[in-house]
């Protein structure tokens, strides 16, 4: 392992996650290793990581189906919104892209999803809206290999997109587009892992040792108080969660994931996670269209979609604070105007105008979908294990009167829970590989320079199982724990 900064709060508590180890406490091991709250990208994609590796996984989903909220758009972009001065948001989304892209392409080879009709990697250009952008592209293609983005002017961003367009900019040749809600289908589809739908949780409890002994009173070991010999290594070592549903039901797992977007912080563990909420709505209409990739400019467009009846997506808005779930001409009116900007022939070819009357606007039967997604601090997603806020800001409020003042004492682990939330509008990219991480949190072991030999010890199903490499540096900006760091260090609240 390369020597790097291992600030502890940063790093993963170790779990014994043996069935074997539970019995050995007296505990009778539940259904599951892992229940995940969520059925979007981000929960589908945690699942398919852990069955891969050997856990007993349910997935609930509060709505009927699988990816219906902020992952059940038609087309979703394999958006890169590379910086020349983020380089950890850099390395997230471009490890992203090439992992997503993996993913796909094994998917595809098992026949769970069809290149042209779920997916395609037909390319992406990212057009400039001001000279100031212009340049940081230019600085961007400077940095990276023509292989992942180059710069192209007007002319040749028009020949490539088979369109005509108001600028140049950043060709992306191996991005693309992707169906969210088919994705979510394959990769369930494709690991033995459990989904319930219809299931809002309302809340999640680590079991103490009095609430397992109330329920083990009968099992060998237990004294006259029906107290457990090992229940404080079973407390720090063997975790025990319930998860309680509106509808009465509750469900046992030695841990939790949560990937509900802003929904996080609906549970008692994460109320104090800072999101923004933002509604964006795309817009779908009944037509073809001659793009060759997708365009993103002030909004995107990418080729048209279906077999027979061919639909074209393009949006989407940005409304801060607002609720999903309907639709409005207004937002019609918006992304229609977004794809103006870009290219105004490909609207009028689509017969669009962000000018036209309400009458005409309602005779073209638009549809489209409308969805919140969540995003935090730095624009990064949340992944990781997260300790308990209240022991945390006590134990280490040192840090307040100096930030180098750092207790040498046990981090107070939410022991057994993890958070992938928090992707906003890049989670095609940023949740399938925040999935790879949390599955090494999980099993203790980070890909920093490994031997296979070693890794593969570690997994059941390892023929099954991923291996990327993370910087230090981008698992400390991911990680749920910085928020409580941050407020100490400039003396904030989390309140």
């Amino acid at each position: 392992m390369t020597k790097e900064r291992m600030i502890p709060w940063y790093q993963a508590p170790k779990i014994i996650w043996s069935t074997e180890q539970y019995q050995a406490e007296g505990i009778e091991p539940p259904p599951y290793d892992f229940i995940i709250i969520g059925g979007g990208i981000a929960g589908a994609s945690s699942a398919y990581e852990l069955a891969n590796a050997g856990f007993r996984t349910l997935l609930l989903e509060a709505e009927a189906e699988v990816a219906s909220r902020g992952s059940g758009n038609l087309q979703g972009m394999l958006y890169l919104k590379l910086s020349p001065h983020t380089e950890v948001q850099n390395e997230l989304l471009i490890s992203g892209l090439h992992y997503v892209r993996q993913l796909l392409q094994k998917l595809t080879a098992d026949s769970l999803l069809k290149k042209g009709e779920d997916w395609d990697d037909c390319g992406l250009l990212q057009l400039t809206r001001s000279e100031k952008e212009g340049e940081k592209q230019q600085q961007l293609a400077e940095l990276y290999p023509p292989s992942l983005l180059k710069w192209v002017d007007q002319a040749e961003a028009i020949q490539l997109a088979g369109v005509p367009l108001t600028a140049g900019g950043l060709y992306f040749p191996t991005s693309g587009w992707i169906s969210p809600p088919a994705f979510v289908e394959a990769l369930l589809k494709s690991v033995d892992t459990e989904r319930l739908c219809g299931k809002v949780v309302t809340s999640i409890n680590r079991l103490q040792r009095e609430e397992i002994s109330a329920r083990n009173s009968s099992v060998a070991g237990a004294d006259d108080s029906g107290h457990l010999a090992t229940l404080d290594a079973l407390d720090e070592a063997c975790p025990l969660w319930e998860v309680r549903c509106e509808d009465g039901s509750t469900f046992r797992s030695k841990g939790v994931i949560l990937a509900m977007a802003e929904g996080v912080a609906t549970l008692e563990p994460c109320r104090h996670l800072p999101f923004t909420v933002v509604r964006g709505q795309t817009t779908t209409i009944n037509r073809d269209n001659p793009l060759k990739m997708v365009i993103s400019g002030e909004g995107y467009i990418a080729p048209a979609k279906g077999v027979g009846l061919k639909r074209s997506t393009f949006g989407a808005t940005f409304r801060r604070h607002e609720a999903g779930g309907y639709l409005t001409d207004e937002e019609h009116r918006e992304n229609i105007a977004m794809l103006e900007k870009s290219s105004p022939e490909l609207a009028t070819d689509l017969g669009l105008s962000s000018k036209m009357d309400d009458t005409a606007l309602q005779q073209l039967a638009l549809e489209g979908r409308a969805a919140t997604r969540a995003s935090a601090m730095g624009s990064m997603p949340i992944v990781g294990p997260i300790a308990n806020r209240e022991r945390f800001m006590a134990d280490f409020a040192a840090i307040r009167a100096d930030a180098k003042a750092i207790p040498k004492i046990p981090i107070p682990w939410e022991r057994g829970l993890y958070l992938t939330t928090a992707h906003g509008s890049r989670g095609m990219i940023s949740a399938p590989i925040s999935a790879v991480l949390l599955r090494d949190y999980i099993i203790g072991e980070f890909c920093i320079e490994p031997s296979m030999e070693s890794r593969m010890e570690l997994l059941p199903k390892s023929e099954s199982c991923s291996y990327v490499q993370l910087s230090q540096a981008l698992r400390e900006a991911l990680h749920p724990n910085r928020f409580y760091y941050h407020a100490l260090r400039f003396n904030q609240s989390l309140d």
